[in-house]
């Protein structure tokens, strides 16, 4: 294995914010996932009839009708709110039309708000040439797999009806991938790297990578990070339904649609919405007088299956070795041999697809078993099952948990390593894992000495101090990062 030196700054959070299918904020969501509701509805095209599937974790907007979808009765939140952008777009922002946009704004708001570095910033204006702040510094890392592809489609209608007219001179900058950053970074006047991630259902698990290693290498010492998507469309829909990646049996019952592991998976749920994690130096915190964070991050890694265009390599092996170097790097930056043993939830990409549910299984359970002593352990298929030794077992029943937010917010694609590594964060901080919804009958590949939280919530072990959040892409490209608990500087 590689030799992964230690980072030269110590990387903490110290803001959120979300906007999702389930709240409006990180705390509406975290708690909607807690109480087993889910974000998925119907969501059908009138123009379109025959698309199949008719299903997803849209976001009820005052310009939609996607709040009359909201069944209490199949599991949607009693509470459901409506996004109106007048309440988190500036005057000044009113050209952002793209949905993806107007989500990362809201998202950013929070996070700048419970980071403290809102109110910092314009501390900063009110010194006026006395300058506290070096802008040039803090910077944003922000991902989307699709961009404004709504904003995209409408225009192309308009051009076919013949309304050159009506599209708007902000057309291009609605759909641009970097334009979402590009906000953040006007909005509150950072001067510093601003960066755009674009790789599929990865891009804002790379996005927070990107942030991290330019805080740990001293080239800034604030960056705001993660991702948006709103591409719940017609093309898009269309697109994944021809690949035979969404779930397409479950039209009438949508809160049971995304099921990780169950055996009665169908495919992926679209959801969609935006998470914001602010990341900084442990200096630039404690000279900010910041004293409560939401955790550290510890190691990061990026692998590539280089083996198909939209599947993982079914050996899971390019997982495997995205996870183990997340955890070298983790030892190297903690000085923490034990650190595996200590790790107590991983948040797995697993999408509710047949492969890739057990493609990350199996990486999963390789990782913990090699660390943990069990060197002889291979799972390439069910009938590796008993390549393990009741003693490692056992150590993972009691220590680690592992679920799929997925199943209760959809798969938010470019968005999802944002809001799964902001889940992350809050099991930690809370000493709680999330529950994976609809996991009625778990396939038969999943051994049951593996905890994958059916349902409930779970408390974490005692010992729990690391939690894992996984991401992989279409085009083989995988993404992990690993998180330290951590609740105070």
């Amino acid at each position: 294995m590689a030799v992964t030196p230690a980072a030269a700054h110590r990387v903490v959070v110290t803001g959120l914010g979300a906007v999702t299918s389930l709240g409006l904020n990180v705390n509406d969501t975290w708690n909607n996932i807690l109480n087993g509701y889910s974000g998925i509805k119907k969501n059908e095209f009138a123009d379109f009839p025959n698309l199949p599937c008719k299903i997803a974790g849209k976001i009820p907007r005052i310009d939609d009708n996607t709040i009359e979808q909201n069944n209490v009765a199949l599991g949607n939140p009693p509470d459901a709110k409506v996004f109106d952008p007048a309440d988190h777009i500036y005057k000044s922002e009113t050209y952002y039309a793209a949905h993806c946009i107007q989500y990362a704004l809201a998202a950013a708001g929070e996070a700048m708000r419970t980071s403290g570095l809102e109110e910092y910033l314009e501390d900063d204006k009110l010194r006026g040439r006395n300058s506290i702040v070096d802008r040039y510094r803090i910077g944003v890392a922000f991902a989307s797999g699709m961009g404004g592809l709504e904003s995209l489609e409408s225009d192309h209608d308009k051009l076919a009806a013949g309304n050159f007219r009506r599209i708007s001179p902000y057309s291009i900058p609605n759909m641009l991938v970097n334009s979402s950053g590009g906000a953040i970074s006007l909005r509150y006047g950072l001067h510093g790297p601003n960066l755009a991630q674009s790789t599929a259902c990865a891009a804002s698990a790379h996005a927070i990578q990107e942030g991290y290693f330019l805080i740990s290498s001293g080239l800034a010492d604030i960056v705001v990070c993660g991702g948006t998507e709103a591409a719940i469309t017609p093309l898009a829909v269309a697109g994944f339904c021809r690949c035979k990646a969404l779930a397409t049996k479950y039209n009438d019952t949508p809160t049971a649609a995304s099921r990780p592991w169950d055996k009665h998976r169908n495919g992926f749920v679209m959801g969609e919405g935006s998470a914001v994690l602010v990341l900084e130096s442990e200096r630039m915190a404690a000279k900010r007088g910041v004293t409560d964070i939401y955790g550290e991050i510890v190691g990061v890694a990026s692998t590539a299956d280089a083996y198909h265009v939209t599947s993982l390599d079914p050996a899971g092996h390019h997982v495997q070795k995205c996870m183990q170097l997340a955890i070298e790097m983790g030892r190297a930056n903690t000085m923490d041999e034990h650190l595996v043993e200590k790790i107590g939830y991983i948040n797995a990409h697993a999408t509710s697809t047949d492969i890739g549910d057990k493609t990350e299984l199996k990486a999963i359970l390789q990782t913990l078993h090699h660390n943990l002593g069990d060197v002889n352990y291979k799972l390439s298929g069910p009938v590796d099952l008993t390549n393990s030794t009741e003693v490692v077992e056992e150590m993972i029943a009691q220590n680690v948990r592992v679920s799929s937010t997925k199943s209760s917010v959809g798969h938010m694609l470019g968005g999802a390593g944002a809001i799964e590594s902001l889940l992350t964060l809050k099991a930690l901080k809370t000493m709680t894992a999330p529950p994976t919804r609809n996991l009625d009958t778990p396939d038969d590949i999943v051994p049951k000495y593996v905890n994958l939280v059916p349902h409930e919530p779970q408390p974490l072990g005692k010992d729990a101090e690391y939690a894992m959040s996984n991401s992989f892409g279409f085009g083989g490209t995988n993404a992990a990062i690993l998180f330290k608990k951590r609740d105070t500087l």
